[in-house]
């Protein structure tokens, strides 16, 4: 075949036909390298192979059209789909807690006694006038309806007791309350009985060496106490202050911003590579895309 042949003149191998019309290549460190050319060639025959330098990927004539092998390059990203339907109406949400009562409103005009010379209830003295001296009898400063009311009536009786309501759930935990104050200082308990010298030495704390604690003399600390905490020796000088740390490395600059950027309507036919456009395509509002040479459209 022409393919066994083509192949015979760039490959310094062993080769070895097995059966008719198969080729077999034994290398263990090598392998076939095929024509490479930035282009499809002309008038190509059937089986004809080489590599797509511009593709970087391996093409084969099927007679018909030029078969690739390999991942392709992406293509640009479909126009967005038209918006779907209107869900459906979600459920009704659970009635919200009554709010605080509102303000006392203002108080209305003087009602209009009608039905023929009838008296209105405030109108103590029949003089048809409101006279807030002597019958504004709630005390509001308004001579209205509101001044009518008649006595308390006798308290009626108390009805049972209604069934106990389920219990409501568990409250927030409230605010953690303020620190107190801190309380007057205690007494001084009374003095420990002196500690038991063995062995012939010292307590640290028996500086004249009478093996007797003495808080006038040997209580160091001021606490009326004589015991270990006397033994304390002076505090000692504040270490130097360490090196300052080298500074961290900078970060990444960010994307540019999308400043006095255009609004377009439609996806551009020769966008920049690696820049941001607004687009509002499918009259949605617009949106923030960007461009990638080797991905294509994609949404932020």
């Amino acid at each position: 075949m022409k393919i066994i042949f083509a192949l015979l003149t760039f490959i310094s191998m062993p080769l070895f036909v097995i059966g008719q019309d198969i080729l077999e290549v034994e290398n263990n460190s090598d392998g076939i390298v095929f024509p490479r050319m930035s282009t499809q060639p002309q008038s190509p025959v059937q089986g004809q192979c080489f590599f797509n330098t511009t593709l970087k990927k391996l093409e084969c004539f099927d007679g018909v059209n030029w078969v690739s092998t390999g991942p392709g390059v992406t293509g640009a990203t479909g126009t967005p789909g038209s918006q779907g339907p209107k869900g459906d109406t979600g459920a009704t949400g659970a009635t919200g807690s009554q709010g605080p009562k509102g303000d006392k409103g203002d108080t209305g005009a003087p009602g209009i006694v009608t039905g023929g010379g009838g008296l209105a209830c405030w109108d103590l003295n029949g003089n048809g006038t409101a006279e807030v001296a002597t019958e504004d009898t709630n005390g509001d400063n308004v001579v209205d309806i509101f001044d009518c009311r008649g006595a308390d009536g006798v308290a009626g009786a108390t009805g049972a007791t209604g069934a106990p309501g389920t219990q409501g759930p568990k409250g927030d935990s409230g605010a953690t309350g303020a620190t107190g104050a801190t309380g007057p200082k205690g007494d001084t308990g009374p003095m420990g009985a002196p500690g038991i010298v063995t062995g012939g030495g010292l307590a640290c704390w028996d500086l004249n060496g009478n093996g007797t604690a003495e808080v006038a003399t040997e209580d160091t600390n001021g606490d009326n106490v004589v015991n270990i905490f006397d033994c304390r020796g002076a505090n000692g000088a504040t270490g130097a202050t360490g090196a300052t740390g080298a500074n961290g490395a900078t970060g990444a600059t960010g994307p540019a911003g999308t400043a006095n950027l255009p609004l377009l309507t439609a996806f551009p036919s020769n966008p920049d590579a690696n820049r941001i456009y607004v687009i509002d395509a499918s009259q949605n509002g617009p949106g923030l895309w960007w461009y990638s040479s080797g991905t294509g459209w994609v949404q932020l």
